[in-house]
């Protein structure tokens, strides 16, 4: 799960709004005292089996149901600090860490993928190609991705003055968020390059967090709190801000 995903929260109010309203939801509070050792939440992901994994700044948290077994760099995490984390087409949990170092969560055991070694930089987000490749985006020192033969492909000095914060891949197109807006790529194997595609003009002042698919729309937002709609306007992206007047009038997004 990306650090930011309230613009599925902010989806699901606009067009259920009515049908939040009249549920009632009960909830159960976590923590130290059913064995969570950090209290600042950065990931929440579920495996296969149901089990709830939590990334703390001290490791992840696997949660049986009734309580929190802890793991960390002596269990086969690259780091303590996790900062993001990505659930794979086959069900596999990846986790990005704050010196840039990276981890797998597979048939209920951790391993390390990357140590962050070179890179000191958090890992900010992580996404899946349409083959299979894993990329994880680091804040100051761009990409890299991990193939399924376990092979790394290093791209840190192609951003050399952007701050990237999301990256979302569309019908074999990288977007990614930066505090520079949102730019499209394209990755070419056979030559192991990326190329940029454009930038969105329309979000060049904005600092892009998150973007999500839901459904057929590609929303985006910004750390403002904006959110945006994304479509492709005869073979160039254009966005336009997402109307969101249809909120409750109890409802806060922040």
């Amino acid at each position: 799960m990306k650090k930011n995903k309230f613009l599925i929260i902010i989806y699901l109010l606009i067009f259920s709004g009515p049908l939040i309203k009249s549920q009632e939801y009960k909830f159960k509070h976590l923590g130290v005292n059913q064995g969570l050792n950090h209290s600042f939440i950065y990931t929440l992901d579920q495996d296969k089996n149901g089990l709830l994994l939590v990334g703390t700044g001290e490791g992840v948290g696997v949660y049986d149901g009734k309580s929190f077994q802890m793991f960390n760099s002596r269990n086969r995490l690259a780091e303590n600090f996790v900062s993001s984390s990505y659930t794979d087409s086959k069900g596999i949990i990846w986790f990005g860490h704050k010196k840039g170092g990276s981890s797998i969560y597979k048939d209920k055991a951790f391993d390390v993928v990357h140590t962050g070694d070179g890179i000191n930089s958090i890992v900010n987000d992580i996404s899946e190609d349409s083959k299979g490749r894993i990329w994880f985006a680091t804040q100051n020192r761009g990409l890299y991705f991990v193939n399924s033969s376990g092979e790394f492909q290093f791209f840190l000095e192609s951003f050399p003055t952007y701050l990237l914060e999301t990256i979302f891949f569309y019908n074999d197109f990288l977007f990614i968020g930066s505090d520079k807006g949102l730019q499209v790529y394209k990755y070419f194997e056979d030559e192991n390059t990326l190329s940029k595609v454009q930038d969105v003009k329309e979000l060049s002042n904005f600092s892009i967090v998150d973007i999500v698919l839901l459904k057929t729309e590609i929303l985006i937002s910004s750390n403002d709190g904006k959110l945006f709609k994304l479509f492709d306007s005869n073979g160039v992206f254009v966005s336009e801000e997402f109307d969101v007047k249809n909120l409750p009038n109890d409802i806060v997004v922040r």
